[in-house]
């Protein structure tokens, strides 16, 4: 009895481990982007070089921004036998999280700071709310996350279909409502997908790359969110 109850508790000491250096990354990942936002608005040189490379671009820079994303995303693609060894996974999602950046420095320059704040407190009240309700909730919410995968791919489609033909403000605010509900369920999928992945590689070397694959996962669920409620609730700059 002894040796199992130690046993248990060497279990949930590891998980927790596993879970605060998935944290760790997560919260990582949004320092660079908010580095990379800050000196691209408070260095003049990085400034300029950000719109003239806009102009040079024909306005497709930021499309060009999101396929390296996608590019960096493929390049993390789960790799069992290198999941022990995650310096590529390190690698990738510091670029990917400096890329974003990019989407945040636009964002200082269409919000007002204090809508950013704002929108920044709320996220990270429901984003911690979401993540404890994926850890300790006994439901599987696998269907649930399938359904908001769905969702999410419908959303990409209609948000590219608004972006060339419609142009629709109000098109945009409904999307960014439905995808608030969406990546709320993503958070709580992902969390209880983590908490899963770990009991499954327990004591394995493949931890350190899910552990980065993971924090990307939550990061995108953190910052999705953020960009949702400040279209939402955010008041633009005159």
């Amino acid at each position: 009895m002894e040796n199992n109850h130690y046993g248990v508790e060497s279990s949930i000491a590891g998980r927790n481990q596993f879970f605060m250096k998935v944290y760790a990354w997560m919260f990582g990942g949004l320092a660079i982007s908010a580095l990379v936002a800050y000196l691209f608005s408070t260095v003049p040189a990085l400034y300029s070089a950000f719109f003239n490379f806009m102009v040079t671009t024909h306005g497709y820079g930021m499309a060009i921004i999101i396929i390296a994303q996608l590019v960096l995303v493929f390049v993390m693609r789960p790799n069992y036998e290198e999941l022990g060894r995650p310096i590529r996974y390190i690698v990738s999602y510091c670029l990917y999280a400096a890329l974003t950046g990019f989407t945040f420095f636009i964002v200082t320059q269409v919000y007002e700071l204090g809508s950013i704040v704002q929108a920044f407190i709320s996220t990270c009240a429901l984003f911690a709310g979401l993540s404890i309700v994926g850890f300790t909730t006994k439901k599987d919410l696998t269907s649930f996350g399938r359904q908001a995968m769905g969702a999410l791919l419908g959303l990409i489609i209609a948000s590219l279909i608004n972006l060339f033909f419609f142009h629709s403000s109000l098109v945009e605010l409904i999307m960014s409502g439905i995808s608030l509900v969406v990546f709320t369920v993503l958070t709580m999928y992902d969390t209880q997908k983590l908490k899963n992945m770990y009991d499954y590689y327990e004591g394995q070397s493949a931890l350190e790359g899910i552990a980065i694959l993971g924090a990307l996962e939550l990061y995108l669920d953190f910052f999705n969110i953020f960009l949702d409620i400040l279209r939402l609730f955010g008041s633009r700059k005159d």
